[in-house]
């Protein structure tokens, strides 16, 4: 089928057939395209996302570093108590020595008074011969 503007061939414009009668309308759909979001838009998105990872990035970055220094000072914290606890314990060590010393002479002292109770008489051996040898 030709549709001719004019009954006579040569020159072609579609506005009528070639009995002359008008074509039949059709019905054309038409949408609009309308963007979904505004010219700008796409990079704003972009800037959006690469700020939450620039965030997120950060975040964890700073979460590391502060775990670093915590666990370094919890480091720092236990050698401090572990030198401490090992300079009471040598300290302790020392004092035992002389408890001990201090001891095993109030133990002869506490023989010999009740030793001269018992008797009710004055022991003849000297004491300090007796502390001298313990």
């Amino acid at each position: 089928m030709t549709l001719l503007s004019r009954p006579h061939p040569g020159r072609v414009r579609i506005l009528r057939h070639e009995d002359g009668a008008a074509p039949a309308a059709t019905a054309l759909s038409y949408e609009p395209v309308v963007p979904a979001t505004r010219p700008g838009a796409a990079i704003d998105e972009q800037l959006r996302a690469a700020r939450a990872a620039g965030f997120d990035e950060g975040y964890q970055q700073g979460l590391a570093e502060g775990r670093q220094a915590a666990q370094s000072a919890h480091v720092e914290l236990l050698a401090q108590t572990c030198q401490a606890l090992m300079e009471a314990a040598a300290a302790t060590a020392g004092n035992r020595a002389a408890a001990v010393a201090s001891a095993e002479r109030d133990a002869v002292e506490l023989a010999f008074e009740l030793a001269e109770s018992l008797l009710q008489r004055e022991l003849s051996i000297s004491r300090s011969r007796a502390v001298d040898a313990l």
